[in-house]
């Protein structure tokens, strides 16, 4: 199955017979075989007629709704699951304290221990006093983590290793980029840029995923219910922002396949973005990492990233219905 990733502004998604096109005034950008599609993603002002939407729903495609600097406007997606069962026990869960506790402290414990294997990767290539005791600090706030008794408690220990992971990412950049600090709205610089559009578009697949599978994808365990924010995504997604999105944004720079003349700077706001070409840079190497196979040390064989994504909602599914623990993914340096 394919992704469709379509940036070009002016750009319009049109059917003829069993494909899909992607059009730009005369020039044909891309023609599919319309059963090939199970989701598409528009950024910034992109027309699709009414053929597309109902065509791509019917067979269970998902579309997203981006603004040129990658910030999520929506997403259109075809019928509800009918798996209730699994709703009712996850609204339980998370109603219930300790059991959400529990979830909540798998989630940052996990977040934690990947960006401290992050920072063990760079180690061994680059050895640094820094990045050494950095890592030495992750794990000491992992453990505490992992006894928080509260959620007030355990968020502050979040961030308190979000500051320390974040502090040490110019050491790992090999290249004209710098880092400093993460910013979001906007993002100051073309590394935040990146990496908020890569939290975005990974969010963005695991709420289709959950709500796939039955969840409520806007009641969370870790991150609270607030009015149209997709909280369970968010929680999956804490443990593969350093597994799967940090490592592909620091990949892109330090081999330079984006460099700062693939990046505008907004007049309103200050912000950052990528210009047109550097999108197609972006959405070619995001669909190939997305496709990319790693071992599952818990599976015991190779799935790809995308994969992955859902062989964990399906893994907290089955923690919930069952009362098992849920296993997060951690990755092996």
């Amino acid at each position: 199955m394919a992704s469709i990733y379509v940036s070009r502004a002016g750009s319009h998604l049109r059917i003829r017979g069993d494909r899909i096109r992607v059009e730009h005034e005369s020039d044909c950008l891309l023609d599919l075989p319309l059963r090939r599609v199970d989701s598409v993603v528009c950024m910034g002002p992109v027309q699709a007629s009414h053929a597309v939407f109902t065509r791509l729903l019917r067979q269970g495609a998902d579309f997203a709704f981006l603004s040129r600097r990658g910030d999520l406007h929506g997403r259109l997606v075809s019928r509800f699951s009918k798996n209730i069962y699994l709703r009712l026990r996850q609204y339980e869960t998370a109603l219930h304290d300790a059991s959400s506790l529990i979830l909540a402290r798998t989630f940052v414990c996990a977040k934690l221990g990947n960006a401290r294997n992050l920072l063990r990767k760079y180690y061994y290539n680059h050895r640094s006093p820094g990045l050494e005791a950095a890592i030495r600090k992750l794990e000491k706030v992992e453990k505490l983590a992992s006894g928080a008794t509260d959620i007030g408690r355990l968020l502050g220990l979040e961030g308190v290793g979000a500051r320390l992971y974040f502090a040490e990412w110019d050491r790992m950049l090999r290249c004209d980029l710098r880092f400093e600090r993460r910013s979001i709205r906007p993002p100051k610089n073309e590394i935040n840029a990146l990496l908020s559009l890569t939290y975005t578009l990974v969010g963005n697949e695991l709420e289709a995923t959950v709500a796939s599978l039955g969840f409520d994808p806007q009641m969370g365990f870790l991150h609270s219910p607030s009015y149209g924010r997709a909280s369970l995504a968010l929680d999956l997604l804490e443990e593969f922002r350093p597994a799967l999105c940090d490592p592909f944004v620091l990949r892109l720079v330090n081999l330079r396949m984006l460099e700062k003349d693939d990046f505008e700077h907004e007049t309103e706001g200050g912000g950052f973005r990528l210009s047109d070409r550097g999108r197609k840079t972006y959405f070619t190497e995001y669909e190939r990492r997305m496709q990319r196979e790693v071992l599952h040390a818990g599976m015991g064989r190779k799935c790809s990233y995308r994969q992955l994504l859902r062989h964990q909602a399906e893994a907290l599914a089955r923690a919930l219905l069952r009362g098992h623990a849920y296993v997060p993914y951690r990755t092996v340096v």
